[in-house]
Parts: C-alpha cells; sequence; structure tokens
C-alpha cells in the first residue's frame, strides 16, 4: 500500500503535475533515495553472507587438511625415534 503511494508519487514527479508543491517532490525523492539505499544495503549483506559463507567452508578444509597433515607429521617422527632407539 505504501509502496503504491510512492510510485503514484514518482509518477506525478516524473510527468510534472504543476499542482505538487515543491515540498512534497523533495519528500518523494527521499523516500526514493531510502529505499533504493535499502535494497542496495539488502543487496550488499546478502553477497557478504554468501562469502562469510564461502570463507567458512575453505576455513572447516583447511582445519581438517592441517590436521591431516600434523598426523602424518606425527607418525613419521614416531618412526624417526623408533630408528633412533633401535640404533641405540
Amino acid at each position: 500500500m505504501a509502496r503504491d503511494g510512492i510510485m503514484n508519487h514518482l509518477n506525478i514527479i516524473c510527468v510534472g503535475e504543476n499542482n505538487m508543491d515543491l515540498k512534497d517532490k523533495i519528500v518523494g525523492l527521499a523516500l526514493v533515495a531510502l529505499i533504493t539505499l535499502v535494497g542496495w544495503n539488502l543487496k550488499e549483506t546478502w553477497t557478504m553472507k554468501e562469502e562469510v559463507f564461502k570463507l567458512k567452508q575453505g576455513q572447516i578444509f583447511l582445519s581438517k587438511q592441517i590436521k591431516k597433515n600434523n598426523n602424518i607429521v606425527k607418525r613419521s617422527i614416531k618412526k624417526q625415534n623408533k630408528k633412533k632407539k633401535k640404533s641405540n
């Protein structure tokens, strides 16, 4: 409902009807600017949400990879320690 009022306001501004005063035109333009900024902000927020999700997925993958690499290094160190004990 409010949107219809704004759209009518915009149509009047675009058509340039003479019976509207300057104050109404300024209010209409301010509302248009506000709606545009809110829409842009929502789009940017959604984009950032997607990027954060991708970063989290990458972090999970890297965490698993680090754990795997740590286990390989630990096994390698254990093998080296066993070899040293056998040679002594």
